[in-house]
């Protein structure tokens, strides 16, 4: 074996190359979750790099990380990024006290009975809900967040309807609740505006808008075109049918973000906290 070593330089670009690949924070978020198990939280990092397939739209890949804190999955996709990441909402429409997730729940029982959809639970830590995120880029380009968000839903949904498969063909009771999750190293911050106050000859925001920095945020989009609707003509019934839920994390903020979810609070309503029934 040759004890050659790399120059500074070389040594440089070898540095970024690794870094750039993402894997580095990958590994480091999932040591954050491993230190902390069973005594700051209980999610358990039970795998990395799990392959998925979806078969309908002849797509696959790899989640990062997957933790698993009792009846809840939380699906993990890190993305490293040098720019900050800004969510837009329109002056009014803040609620910082944001508790509803909107995500896939399945339920099968042990005479073969099976459900799954997509519900509104309430789930912790609350946060600011957003629609809208700009993702900087390189020189003017943009990249949007909803295709992370979306690639991660579809990987989520692959893997759910996987493993419900197998338990469903052994009859073995089950119950789950999906978290999708993105990590990133990007200063995420939120900004109110005025959308009647906009300048419409340039598009500008005007003085009165507001940045705050946040340590995670809820992203909610139409990012399935899997919908149970009915056929209709009701197109904002078909957009809210379609909408997923997704959490977005700042990196060093995460085992804290762990820590808030610690009681695994997961319900759907006060009065209810399951959607589903199935008769036993």
């Amino acid at each position: 074996m040759s004890d050659w070593s790399p120059d500074e330089k070389a040594t440089k670009r070898l540095v970024d190359l690794v870094e750039q690949s993402g894997f580095p924070l990958q590994l480091a978020i999932e040591e954050v979750a491993r230190s902390g198990y069973d005594r700051e939280h209980y999610w358990d990092p039970v795998t990395r790099e799990l392959p998925w397939l979806d078969r309908e739209n002849a797509k696959d890949g790899f989640v990062d990380l997957v933790l698993l804190n009792g009846i809840m999955m939380m699906t993990v996709e890190c993305k490293r990024s040098p720019t900050p990441w800004n969510f837009l909402m329109p002056e009014g429409a803040r609620d910082e006290g944001a508790e509803r997730f909107r995500c896939r729940v399945a339920e099968g029982t042990n005479r073969g009975l099976r459900q799954s959809a997509y519900f509104d639970m309430r789930t912790d830590p609350m946060s600011t809900e957003a629609e809208f995120c700009v993702v900087g880029g390189s020189g003017n380009r943009h990249r949007l967040l909803e295709k992370y968000c979306f690639d991660l839903v579809t990987a989520t949904e692959a893997i759910a309807h996987a493993r419900e498969e197998v338990l469903h063909d052994r009859k073995e009771p089950f119950r789950f609740g999906y978290l999708p999750l993105i990590v990133t190293t990007a200063r995420l911050y939120s900004c109110e505006f005025g959308p009647a106050k906009l300048d419409l000859a340039e598009a500008t925001l005007g003085a009165d808008r507001r940045f705050r920095e946040e340590r995670w945020i809820r992203f909610r989009k139409s990012l399935s075109t899997r919908t149970h609707a009915p056929a209709t003509d009701d197109l904002d019934r078909v957009k809210k049918e379609g909408e997923r839920s997704v959490f977005v994390v700042q990196a060093t903020h995460f085992g804290e973000f762990l820590k808030a979810t610690r009681s695994g609070r997961f319900q759907y309503s006060e009065t209810r906290s399951w959607p589903l029934e199935l008769s036993s």
